[in-house]
């Protein structure tokens, strides 16, 4: 398995952090997740190749027990960077805009 660890940042402050699982699943026959975020918020998603994006299709109870999914676009921009679009992003069956977030990797501070 894949693990990161991950903080979301806005203009320095931290929003929330998490951990993300990503393997393969020998019944399923596909890469699948599961993300794991500080508010009690968790993530299933399926992963799929096209061109140089990876498609992630998710569905996650928030920490209120709302349901959530969304298709998310990762886009590799560089070796260590990379820019997911979130499209079709529903919570409690509500659509949501579409967003942008930016992930920079760094060292490990093991």
């Amino acid at each position: 398995f894949i693990v990161r660890r991950f903080t979301v940042e806005r203009e320095g402050s931290v929003l929330r952090s998490g951990t993300q699982r990503i393997g393969w699943d020998a019944a399923a026959g596909k890469i699948r997740s599961w993300t794991f975020l500080s508010d009690g918020t968790v993530v299933d998603g399926n992963w799929r190749q096209e061109d140089q994006a990876w498609i992630e299709k998710t569905n996650g109870v928030l920490a209120d027990g709302k349901r959530s999914s969304a298709i998310n676009f990762w886009i590799p921009e560089g070796e260590d960077r990379w820019v997911m679009k979130s499209r079709y992003v529903k919570v409690a069956g509500t659509e949501l805009e579409d967003s942008l977030v930016e992930f920079q990797r760094e060292q490990s501070q093991r």
